[in-house]
């Protein structure tokens, strides 16, 4: 995600950033009952409404700050992050517009690189990665200095909009000023095997290994190095090679949430579900609340039909922490079709789709949804559109949901011919 805007805060309120939300915005709102135009302590209630989910609330104490002082950008900024939370990304992008439309002096220059981040981010959420990759180059030109980051999000927006032999030129450029940049070489490796050149992309990987620190000097970075191997593996649909980097990132950071979290996908994704569970449930034992992880292991169970009742609860747990994720939606209302609760199950999948509405998953699942219900010329339609939808990751299963639009076809067919009288 981009970076915050790092504001400074007087003594009296930076204490409160050390606490929860919930006790932080307790004693955000003592302080505003003494003094109810406290804009500090307003500012503060309404990220902790934000970090509570409680967003109608938060941006009702945004449009308060707002009111009371139009050029607060602080206060501006804050209501891009409100939209940003809820996944309103259309929201976020108007905000930002807005934000970028106004006058900036010389001393704005870095408030408008974030912003500048921010609308890439919603653009790319939007699906209009041009217009991303554009907001990302403004940035790099936009006060401050060289940021890898920066260039590494161009080059993959750019990726993204089909442009890969300027995403691989962006990229190369971007390793002659940082070098020893692993995010950038990891995309320049991923490119290059998109484009043909494996043993390029390969010679990269291997660099990067060979020039890992030794655990005993720096055993976080060992891991995040591999972390990154691994994913270009896992992209590469090499999930050997992936488990391979990771459970060595495992031996140098034990307690790696992250790690743990793509390590249990691999072997998912190698149908080890039995290991892949053992690696969830020792994740959430390092992080109970992982949204994420709960997500993962449920919807793995659900879709194998094991101990689905269990899965249902970890899912739901899972939305009640983000209820805006399309995936975990998705996941929900799959846990709910194999528990039989079909008309539940359609109206979380539905959700799903209004978030993600070319998903070839929740396509899929939907379409399932309705034929059991008995709408079977519907389902086709879903059937249809999932083949056609946005598969990154290679998870729908196109054998099976070929074999399911020919039986419904052949179904309606049959029924068509059924109901059709004979000719005299």
């Amino acid at each position: 995600m981009p970076a915050a805007i790092r504001w400074s805060w007087p003594p009296s309120v930076r204490r409160f950033r050390v606490r929860g939300p919930a006790a932080a915005l307790a004693e955000a709102e003592a302080v505003i009952r003494a003094d109810p135009q406290n804009r500090f302590a307003l500012d503060l209630k309404a990220r902790c409404l934000r970090d509570l989910r409680r967003f109608d609330e938060a941006d009702a104490v945004a449009d308060k700050l707002i009111a009371g002082d139009r050029s607060d950008l602080k206060a501006a900024y804050l209501k891009v992050t409100i939209a940003e939370q809820r996944r309103d990304h259309a929201r976020a992008a108007a905000l930002l517009e807005e934000i970028l439309a106004r006058p900036a002096s010389a001393e704005d220059a870095g408030s408008r690189r974030v912003f500048l981040v921010h609308l890439g981010f919603a653009y790319q959420q939007l699906q209009r990665y041009d217009d991303a990759a554009q907001q990302f180059a403004k940035a790099t030109e936009t006060g401050g200095a060289p940021d890898a980051n920066l260039l590494t999000f161009h080059a993959e927006a750019l990726s993204l909009a089909g442009k890969k032999a300027e995403a691989l030129a962006a990229t190369r450029t971007a390793r002659g000023r940082f070098p020893d940049d692993v995010d950038l070489a990891v995309l320049e490796a991923t490119l290059l095997r998109e484009t043909g050149d494996k043993a390029g992309a390969a010679a990269i990987v291997a660099g990067l290994r060979e020039k890992l620190p030794p655990d005993a000097a720096d055993s976080k970075e060992r891991a995040k190095v591999l972390g990154r191997v691994a994913d270009f593996y896992r992209r590469a649909g090499d999930f050997p090679e992936a488990e391979g980097a990771l459970r060595q990132a495992l031996v140098a950071d034990p307690k790696s949430l992250a790690t743990l979290f793509q390590l249990g996908a691999v072997l998912e994704r190698q149908k080890r579900h039995d290991a892949a569970e053992t690696v969830f449930r020792e994740a959430l034992v390092i992080e109970p609340e992982s949204a994420p992880v709960l997500n993962y292991l449920g919807y793995m169970n659900a879709d194998r039909n094991v101990r689905v009742e269990e899965a249902y609860t970890l899912i739901q747990k899972a939305v009640d922490i983000d209820p805006q994720s399309a995936a975990y939606q998705d996941s929900l209302g799959w846990a709910l079709y194999r528990l039989n609760r079909l008309d539940a199950a359609e109206q979380a999948v539905r959700r799903a789709l209004e978030r993600d509405a070319e998903n070839a998953v929740i396509l899929d699942h939907l379409g399932d949804i309705v034929s059991k219900r008995g709408r079977v010329a519907e389902a086709l339609g879903y059937w249809q559109r999932a083949m056609k939808g946005e598969d990154d990751e290679s998870e729908l299963d196109r054998p099976r949901v070929e074999a399911k639009i020919r039986e419904a076809q052949g179904a309606l067919q049959a029924q068509q011919q059924r109901i059709v009288p004979p000719t005299p």
